[in-house]
């Protein structure tokens, strides 16, 4: 990890956004065997804080923004049932080889609109598209009864709610989501 924010820094970044790496692709056929394990996740998150530690000073002209759940780094034999909230097209978002958009790589069936049409400031900006994406996808959810399922779960609380791209393909794969 220190090799890749030297990196940043030789690049003049001035801000990393780390996040966990999430199986894509490929991995949504064969998910559970790519997924990082406990363990991984919690030396990931020590080391991440180690580092927020060394570069998160006042006058400093780099800095780490992470955005984790604290209890992550517990000890938790059900933490493989934790899912973190979704912010597709507020926090991030997805493109495709072909320049096409979508919220997040788990839900590449809505598209945005092609980078090869429009900037990406007129894609995001026009909030009509990005509201009957979402419609159609909390939609979707409502007919499979997952939005009920979440908020019935024990750890609601703690991931605010469903991960539609993860529900979606746990559905597919004919797996139980949340877990329980």
């Amino acid at each position: 990890m220190e090799d890749f924010v030297d990196l940043l820094l030789d690049l003049n970044v001035s801000m990393w956004i780390p996040t966990l790496i999430m199986p894509v692709g490929c991995g949504f056929i064969n998910w559970k065997e790519f997924r990082p394990t406990i363990q991984e996740i919690r030396e990931f998150l020590e080391n991440l804080l180690r580092l927020m530690s060394i570069y998160n000073k006042e006058n400093s002209g780099f800095r780490i923004i992470g955005s984790f759940n604290i209890e992550l780094l517990q000890d938790n034999k059900e933490f493989e049932k934790f899912s973190f909230q979704c912010v597709p097209y507020i926090a991030y978002i997805n493109i495709e080889p072909d320049g096409t958009i979508t919220p997040c790589d788990r839900m590449t069936e809505w598209k945005l609109g092609s980078l090869k049409e429009k900037s990406l400031k007129e894609l995001l900006s026009d909030s009509r598209d990005i509201r009957r994406d979402w419609k159609d996808i909390y939609g979707k959810l409502k007919s499979l009864d997952i939005l009920q399922k979440c908020k019935s779960c024990k750890y609601y609380a703690l991931c605010g709610g469903v991960c539609p791209g993860i529900a979606f393909r746990s559905y597919e794969l004919g797996e139980e989501y949340p877990a329980r």
